[in-house]
């Protein structure tokens, strides 16, 4: 006798029974884990505008500080972060 089934025989469940547990809870665990990704999408949202700003302002820190030198490179730098936070806030 294994584990699952010394546990199913001390709650008193047959196998269909704790099937339809594991699936509630499983059920459950999904519904609570996506209202949760929801609104951390929607926060991101929120803030993209404000973030992708922050990241404009440090590429041009960047690019002044090195006196143009890797501006190429900071630039698809910050494109890829602004892409990033399109992609969090569902803005794809």
């Amino acid at each position: 006798m294994g584990i699952l089934d010394k546990a199913k025989e001390m709650l008193g469940m047959d196998g269909d029974d704790a099937q339809n547990a594991a699936d509630g809870a499983k059920d459950k665990a999904s519904d609570a884990g996506g209202g949760m990704m929801d609104k951390a999408k929607d926060a991101a949202g929120g803030m993209a505008d404000k973030a992708k700003a922050g990241v404009d302002k440090a590429a041009d820190a960047a690019d002044s500080a090195s006196g143009g030198k890797f501006s190429d490179k900071i630039d698809s730098g910050s494109d890829a972060v602004k892409s990033g936070l399109d992609k969090m806030g569902g803005n794809s």
